[in-house]
């Protein structure tokens, strides 16, 4: 397990409350503004009937503006509709597989 994965996993909030991770992150600085990204939310991708994150989204949060519950809001948002799509390229997914099986078994 990579140190980002065990941060990860060490800092997830709650769906309404992201965990907030304080530490330099040099590679998300906001170079044209003139500062860098220092706190980054961390929130769980879940799908829909599914216990477990299908990942998580770590999201460089703006030193301009305050992380308030908009700003929580849009987050928990952007990860809802990634864990939609997740949803969605799964389940596109099965289909081709069944379709291919079924393919499979009447050429054969």
């Amino acid at each position: 397990m990579s140190s980002d994965q065990i941060i990860a996993a060490r800092f997830v909030g709650r769906a309404d409350q992201p965990g907030i991770k304080r530490q330099s992150l040099e590679a998300l600085s906001a170079q044209e503004q003139g500062g860098s990204v220092q706190d980054a939310a961390i929130l769980e991708i879940r799908q829909a009937g599914h216990g477990s994150p299908s990942g998580f989204l770590v999201a460089g949060i703006n030193p301009y503006r305050r992380y308030d519950a908009h700003y929580r809001g849009f987050l928990n948002l952007l990860a809802g509709q990634i864990g939609g799509a997740i949803a969605s390229a799964r389940t596109y997914d099965a289909e081709r597989v069944r379709a291919n099986r079924g393919a499979a078994a009447r050429a054969g």
